[in-house]
């Protein structure tokens, strides 16, 4: 031996976040959601944006990082949602809040955004729009974001 000796370096972010992904397929989650998966519930602990996460994958694992991430890994292992898991799901530039009581809002209802807007932006305001079964509210939020001259109105018979 010459003296070197090869020391193991401190696993980094990017790593433990990978070991989840390999742990999410061998409960069975698809791979093509576990990558997406895996960072979000690291961005979630970390409370970083997706630039933050990728700038710092190769950083050693933050403190605590383990103890807050492994049982929302495991919590997804047993298939509940990401959404519900954090608590909010990203629409049309939204942070909406997502409980157990309501669906989780897809990407494809962003095409009810789109084309909405897209069929009432020529026509002449205000425009009445009622989102009947809201849910999330994120369908309502979003026309009211992007028609300011519309009165949006969301039912739901769920008091919460």
């Amino acid at each position: 031996m010459t003296g070197r000796h090869s020391v193991n370096p401190r696993p980094t972010l990017g790593a433990r976040v990978l070991a989840a992904r390999h742990r999410l397929v061998a409960a069975g989650i698809d791979e093509r959601e576990v990558a997406l998966d895996a960072e979000v519930l690291a961005r979630h602990v970390l409370g970083w944006d997706r630039a933050g996460y990728f700038s710092r994958a190769r950083d050693p694992i933050p403190p605590a990082f383990d103890e807050q991430f492994d049982p929302l890994i495991e919590r997804r292992c047993r298939r509940e949602p990401v959404a519900q898991i954090t608590g909010y799901r990203e629409f049309w530039g939204l942070d909406i809040v997502v409980t157990p009581d309501v669906l989780i809002p897809r990407p494809e209802s962003e095409l009810l955004v789109e084309t909405a807007v897209a069929l009432l932006l020529d026509r002449a305001a205000p425009w009445d729009v009622a989102d009947v079964g809201t849910g999330s509210g994120c369908l309502a939020v979003a026309l009211a974001r992007e028609l300011r001259r519309a009165r949006v109105t969301a039912t739901d018979i769920s008091p919460t």
